[in-house]
């Protein structure tokens, strides 16, 4: 792949689908004018964190660091 005036020249640019049923075609750029949304909150159950980590948190933190240098 390349950038710039070359990536639509490459044979993934354009063509068949491999099943057949569809049309590959090479956009420069987005095809549409629509904003983009803003970007989502994952769960904080995923990564056991809250947005605001209160300060029981921080300090717990704090010392977890601190005990567990290397």
């Amino acid at each position: 792949f390349s950038d710039g005036a070359q990536a639509g020249d490459g044979p993934w640019a354009s063509g068949p689908t491999p099943d057949g049923k569809g049309e590959f075609s090479y956009h420069d750029g987005p095809t549409t004018s629509v904003p983009m949304p803003p970007p989502t909150h994952p769960d904080v159950r995923f990564y056991g964190t809250t947005e605001i980590p209160n300060v029981v948190e921080k300090v717990a933190g704090t010392v977890q660091d601190k005990l567990k240098k290397e």
